[in-house]
């Protein structure tokens, strides 16, 4: 992104209330997260908005340059827009966090959400994969 785009873009405010309960600077890295994606070229999996603090999503994907990390590609078309995935695992339970699975950029990839779903097809049929996207179901 060129600097004069960068100086636009920090300049503006974010909306108002995009997302009610947000805390301002989570609505200003919501709003930067999508503002940068698109001058990237890049598409967004939920429109930004996902489980994670978007201060932190903001952080992973300009380090990873709103790119996948398995595909290449900026989420367009096929691929379904940019997300991010847990390297080695989710903290859903006691043992994951005292494993070191914290959310912090080190342990979180900006990924595709066809690569997101293959990874965690993968990881169920490896029998590793809990909760995080289909539920109990897949609970050993």
């Amino acid at each position: 992104m060129s600097r004069a785009l960068v100086k636009v873009v920090r300049n503006q405010k974010p909306p108002p209330e995009d997302h009610p309960g947000m805390s301002a600077e989570e609505r200003r890295a919501l709003h930067l997260l999508r503002v940068e994606a698109q001058a990237a070229g890049a598409k967004l999996a939920n429109g930004g908005r996902g489980g994670l603090p978007c201060s932190l999503v903001l952080h992973v994907m300009r380090r990873d340059h709103f790119t996948c990390a398995l595909h290449g590609d900026h989420g367009e078309g096929k691929y379904g827009g940019l997300t991010v995935h847990h390297r080695g695992g989710i903290i859903t339970s006691q043992r994951m966090i005292e494993l070191g699975h914290r959310n912090l950029p080190e342990n979180l990839a900006t990924v595709c959400s066809q690569a997101h779903d293959w990874m965690h097809d993968e990881a169920r049929r490896e029998g590793i994969d809990a909760d995080q996207v289909t539920g109990a179901e897949y609970q050993k």
